[in-house]
């Protein structure tokens, strides 16, 4: 039989292998290096901060919007928490959140010893990295919120301890629910039972204007300077029970899914090392087990009517995304929307959050040009040039981008409508909005085609390990094209009478039509050349 050690001795081992590796890895770190990333790091977060600030303003809201936030504030803060578990569940259901490095997993949890504690060390360790994202999430959330809803017995200082503890509580909860749906072992229907069911809850507060979800408790930590609530004492207790159950049965993860999320965050971590996209999405779609269906949603016929075999290749791999993508693409054209309307009635920030959602979907939609980068041998077979294969597979993801953007554009009409009534603030013509959607329709497939182009397997991989901020410039080139795409409704919320808005909005759109005009002619001038 199997000796296994005594409780003591096994958790002295594995302190002591621990202690040997760290001490391993510090030999060989360059003391140098490491300071200076923290010193980029550093100064580049208090320069995102201050940007962050000047950017937003401090113009208060009117009295009716105070009055909006502290009724219905805390419920809609609710549903965003409940967003963030349901999606912490599914990660659960990956295998996440934590990711053990392969020598823990080869030579310790799969040895004769106590796993817990192995467990619980790098949730530890990983729970500081949470708690310190959730600190300064919350603390920016405090400072830009203080000088829009003013008032004398409502400092700054109140405001940002606020904001410190419900980002803390925000980052908390997705974790703990991650954690806690990992050592329970749930499914992915599980974790799409509860999370829709805590979304729906949170939904009901909203429209009924009750505060019967425990998530609308913890809503109140974030609206507590202007409606205090000794609610938020039970939303925070369930934030504590789910870290305290997570922890207490950590141990029981499975180690199916320990080996696989192991390996493949490896992988994660060297591409995102050299700033490869298109290597990062792979992987981090194998991470959450995402596959194309077997069985489309809907059957796209085959013949002379849909055009050429790339539209038509396209369309058929569209109609095989999972359930989970669909979701997601959905989720961010509404957010892309309903940012729009807010950013164009103050939240001038909220444009970035527009042009990530934008810009993340178009990485989506220009999958099937991906496949063909990803292969580049296989254009040689073709009778025609790789430059033309690339424009035919442009036309897909424009279609698709048209369709979500006025999925979009009615999205924001809604909301900014709500925030018209709410806030009695200035509106931008729709018409604008037209402006968008056609530069959107240019830039956003251009610009992921550009990323995926530049992450390209054949390029010289020299560059990115030699130069890795060329490589990160040029993977931020394209989010920067897609923000350029926004930059009609921001010309048209600040000229002011005579001036038509409508002409200044498609005047802001020319730079990017442009430059993704540009982009167009660069990749329909490729070639492969034959290996």
């Amino acid at each position: 039989m199997t000796h296994v050690p005594a409780r003591p001795e096994m958790r002295a081992a594995v302190r002591e292998l621990r202690a040997r590796r760290r001490t391993q890895r510090l030999r060989h770190l360059d003391w140098v290096d490491a300071l200076y990333r923290a010193y980029v790091v550093g100064i580049s977060g208090v320069a995102a901060l201050i940007g962050f600030a000047v950017v937003v303003g401090d113009a208060p809201v009117a009295s009716t919007t105070v009055r909006a936030v502290a009724d219905h504030g805390a419920a809609v803060v609710g549903a965003f928490v409940a967003f963030l578990i349901a999606l912490g569940l599914r990660s659960g259901a990956h295998g996440g959140p934590l990711a053990f490095e392969a020598p823990d997993v080869q030579h310790v949890m799969l040895a004769p010893v106590e796993r817990g504690p192995v467990v619980r060390a790098a949730a530890y360790k990983q729970l500081r990295g949470v708690v310190t994202s959730g600190v300064l999430a919350g603390a920016v959330l405090g400072i830009v919120a203080a000088p829009k809803l003013p008032g004398p017995d409502r400092p700054t200082a109140t405001w940002v301890m606020s904001g410190i503890a419900f980002g803390l509580l925000a980052a908390l909860a997705a974790w703990g629910s991650a954690l806690l749906g990992s050592a329970l072992r749930i499914t992915q229907r599980t974790a799409l039972v509860v999370g829709g069911a805590l979304l729906a809850w949170s939904a009901i507060d909203i429209v009924v204007a009750v505060h019967t979800s425990p998530l609308t408790w913890t809503g109140h930590v974030a609206v507590w300077p202007v409606r205090s609530s000794w609610w938020a004492l039970p939303g925070v207790a369930l934030v504590g029970a789910l870290i305290a159950v997570g922890l207490a049965r950590a141990a029981q993860l499975s180690l199916e899914h320990v080996q696989h999320r192991a390996r493949l965050v490896s992988a994660l971590r060297f591409a995102a090392t050299i700033q490869d996209v298109r290597a990062v999405i792979t992987l981090r779609r194998q991470l959450t087990h995402e596959q194309a269906r077997s069985r489309p949603w809907i059957h796209v016929p085959a013949g002379a009517v849909l055009g050429r075999a790339a539209w038509r290749r396209d369309w058929h791999g569209i109609v095989r995304w999972p359930g989970a993508r669909l979701t997601r693409v959905f989720i961010l054209t509404l957010v892309a929307g309903a940012s729009c309307a807010a950013a164009v009635r103050g939240t001038t920030v909220l444009f970035a959050v527009a042009a990530i959602a934008a810009y993340v979907i178009a990485l989506d939609a220009v999958e099937g040009l991906a496949q063909e980068i990803d292969h580049p041998d296989r254009a040689v077979g073709v009778p025609q040039s790789s430059g033309d294969v690339y424009f035919g597979h442009l036309a897909t993801p424009a279609a698709l981008q048209a369709v979500l953007a006025f999925l979009g554009f009615g999205c924001g009409l809604a909301v900014g409508s709500l925030i018209h009534r709410a806030a009695q603030v200035h509106a931008v013509s729709p018409v604008v909005g037209l402006a968008v959607i056609v530069a959107l329709v240019a830039v956003a497939p251009a610009a992921a085609a550009l990323s995926v182009y530049l992450g390209r397997p054949d390029r010289d991989m020299s560059v990115a390990m030699l130069h890795p901020g060329v490589v990160a410039a040029q993977q931020a080139g394209p989010l920067v094209l897609v923000a350029l795409a926004f930059l009609p409704l921001i010309v048209a919320r600040e000229v002011d009478p005579p001036t038509d808005p409508i002409r200044a909005g498609f005047a802001a759109a020319a730079p990017a039509l442009m430059i993704a005009f540009g982009i167009v002619t660069f990749l329909r001038g490729r070639t492969v050349e034959a290996g």
